[in-house]
């Protein structure tokens, strides 16, 4: 009796040890590979997908860079590949009965959410180069990966209930889950061991008492809390949803389980058939949500559970296609809450006005501002009358709002701000008159450019590119040789989207600038503009001291002469 206790105990303290340790192996590994790639490799600052338009109105730079450094490296064709060669071992599993090539299947799938919780910021950063994978789905559209989003509810249900009891646990939760998991995984795999010692032909004791497939269910509860693993340096710009992966990772994983259900049912026939009705499948659930999950399987097949291999395949599409629907239809009942949610009576514009006015935090003014834009032309007069208050957020944010409002009335008052002593009212009126009128206020944006602050200089630039004329082309070139970096990098922006063969040759003088940044924004300026004049320039940035130079001077050649 005693040899049994101190049997058991060894065995549950190695589980929790080897948990401990796996927990912290999964979080820190994937930190600690990301920060070495970091070091030993140079990536350029990309942090959107790739563009198809590179028109001014949707161009995006950094999303043009990205799809150069997709094609100088051919990485959407290896993406791709890997894609197909992970469904292709998905499939094969499944046909040969081979579940380990499945699950590695599976778990390949789900490998690219490291390179997002992971300290990257790059699209292609560290472990962000696992995206790669995602990149069939990225080339439609990244709103495709949100197709899973409804599986992040139980999550929020529990921040929510802890909440609610006076308990903050969103930095913890991820990590409970996460152990949680590779506790239950431990579990499963120290029982299934020690059940081949004792030569017992079913496992139906311990942990496989309460679950038939521990160690896909620990796998299942690790992978969740991964999905919500924080990444400090993640730029907001592409927060990109791992919410589909996951879904089909987990959906193969449970195939993976059924697949495993029928090798064992023909092996143990009746033994396991009694096993199967005494533990639940992978989840312990009530005998009402049994029911719901199991409706699919009993409408197109007359029995509770799949018993060959198409059945296991409909079961998990149909399972699929729901939660992706769902997940679709939870997407368009927000959009149209938030849309619900405009005001729309005096009392409600006066209510939020109110808030604007009279309340000191900037992030409350901001959104009571947010609500008075969605309330349309009813708060134009608000807004421009708060472009005199004393308050500099008040005049921020109303000639932010003007802007989004695009209210020609604006235009004189707004105007009147670029003279506002705070930069960023200025900077603000600068963006707003840009998206209203630019060229009704030329004049007053040209002396813009002359403002002492860099980013009143660098909107004012962006804005004298939606006029065009000849006097703008000359206070650009001018700009060139602004002593802010990013003011040149700007005006070279500019310059690209100006129709006029004037702008070629300042752009091709550019690339022999000091500033990296600044010859990275001539080179793909100079693809824009698709003369084939900059091709001897460009062929002299071979040897440029930039790697990202040169790899964009090498496409743009490429590109120029086709």
């Amino acid at each position: 009796m005693k040899r049994r206790i101190v049997e058991h105990s060894l065995l549950i303290l190695l589980a929790l040890v080897f948990t401990i340790g796996l927990t912290f192996a999964s979080v820190e590994l994937p930190r600690v590979f990301d920060a070495y790639i970091h070091n030993q490799f140079s990536f350029p600052d990309i942090a959107t997908i790739s563009s198809q338009h590179i028109e001014p109105d949707t161009y995006n730079e950094s999303a043009f860079r990205t799809e150069l450094f997709l094609r100088h490296y051919h990485f959407r064709e290896i993406g791709y590949i890997c894609l197909l060669l992970i469904i292709a071992l998905i499939i094969a599993g499944f046909v040969t009965e081979k579940i380990g090539y499945t699950t590695a299947g599976a778990v390949a799938l789900f490998l690219p959410v490291f390179g997002h919780f992971a300290l990257t910021m790059f699209f292609l950063g560290g472990l962000g180069f696992l995206r790669l994978l995602w990149m069939p789905l990225l080339d439609i559209s990244e709103n495709l990966l949100r197709l899973g989003d409804i599986i992040v509810y139980p999550y929020q249900w529990i921040l929510n209930g802890a909440s609610f009891i006076g308990l903050n646990i969103w930095r913890e939760l991820p990590y409970i889950f996460i152990g949680i998991g590779f506790l239950l995984f431990t579990m499963g795999t120290l029982t299934w061991f020690y059940g081949k010692i004792k030569k017992q032909p079913i496992t139906d004791f311990w942990i496989y008492r309460f679950s038939r497939h521990p160690q896909y269910l620990g796998w299942i509860i690790w992978s969740y809390g991964v999905l919500f693993l924080p990444g400090s340096r993640i730029k907001k710009m592409f927060e990109i949803s791992n919410t589909l992966p996951w879904l089909l990772a987990t959906m193969v994983i449970i195939g993976v389980a059924l697949v495993e259900e029928l090798k064992l049912k023909r092996t143990h026939g009746k033994s396991y058939a009694l096993y199967q009705k005494s533990v639940p499948f992978i989840f312990p659930l009530p005998g009402f949500v049994k029911k719901i999950f199991s409706l699919p399987t009993r409408l197109l097949f007359k029995k509770s559970f799949p018993g060959e291999k198409l059945e296991i395949v409909a079961v998990l599409c149909i399972f699929t296609i729901v939660i992706m629907g769902m997940s679709f239809a939870n997407t368009r009942i927000s959009e149209m809450r938030q849309h619900s949610q405009i005001p729309d009576t005096e009392y409600e514009i006066s209510d939020y006005e109110y808030q604007f006015i009279y309340n000191s935090d900037r992030r409350t003014k901001y959104h009571a501002a947010m609500a008075l834009v969605n309330a349309g032309k009813p708060s134009e007069e608000i807004f421009i009358r708060l472009l005199k208050s004393e308050d500099e957020v008040e005049r921020e944010f109303s000639a932010q709002a003007l802007g989004k409002l695009k209210s020609k009335k604006a235009i004189p008052p707004l105007t009147a701000t670029l003279q506002d002593p705070n930069w960023r009212v200025r900077n603000t009126a600068i963006v707003a008159l840009q998206g209203i009128n630019p060229v009704a206020v030329k004049t007053e944006l040209i002396s813009a450019f002359n403002d002492e602050n860099g980013s009143c200089r660098y909107h004012a630039a962006r804005a004298l590119e939606k006029i065009g004329t000849e006097d703008v082309i000359d206070v650009l070139v001018s700009g060139l040789q602004d002593e802010a970096q990013y003011v040149r990098v700007a005006c070279v922006n500019s310059l690209a989207f100006i129709s006029s063969a004037k702008t070629v040759p300042p752009l091709i003088s550019a690339l022999n600038q000091e500033s990296a940044d600044v010859r990275r924004a001539a080179v793909l300026a100079l693809i824009l503009k698709g003369s084939k004049d900059a091709i001897a320039s460009l062929q002299l940035l071979h040897d440029d001291p930039d790697w990202e130079v040169r790899l964009y001077a090498a496409e743009a050649i490429k590109m120029l002469r086709h």
